[in-house]
């Protein structure tokens, strides 16, 4: 609206701290039920976490998405799209240690109901309440 854009790295934005903490997602990710290894959907997207490790060659540090193909249907989508994507197999075993939240909820984090109280009593940017507690992160 003002012109103004913001631009932060994911370690260093509140907002990200929080979620990438597992303090201000939906009650309902904490139990979720479409979480197995058994996915419901013809294809499941998700971050690729761990790709610097499993697959350092097409690590550009700017993310990577993993696909999980589970049905026919799945692949026939992927087979009509692939000649526009940069495609790599991997192993899904090697993936998952890097990757739970695909086939388990997330954890809650221990102060999410202190953060749910008081995030909007400080500061949020600078974490000014927080950071009394570096534990806390």
């Amino acid at each position: 609206e003002n012109g103004n854009v913001y631009c932060n790295t994911f370690r260093n934005d509140p907002y990200m701290k929080a979620f990438l903490a597992n303090m201000d997602l939906r009650e309902s990710c904490y139990d979720c039920k479409f979480k197995s290894t058994k996915h419901k959907s013809d294809i499941t997207v998700a971050d690729y976490w761990g790709i610097d490790r499993i697959l350092p060659e097409i690590d550009d540090d700017k993310g990577v998405s993993l696909l999980l193909i589970n049905t026919e249907k799945g692949n026939t989508l992927l087979e009509n799209v692939k000649n526009k994507l940069t495609l790599a197999k991997t192993d899904i075993e090697k993936a998952f240690p890097y990757n739970p939240c695909i086939i388990k909820p997330v954890l809650k984090h221990n102060f999410r109901q202190y953060f749910l109280r008081n995030y909007n009593k400080c500061d949020f940017e600078k974490f000014g309440c927080f950071q009394e507690n570096p534990s806390f992160w």
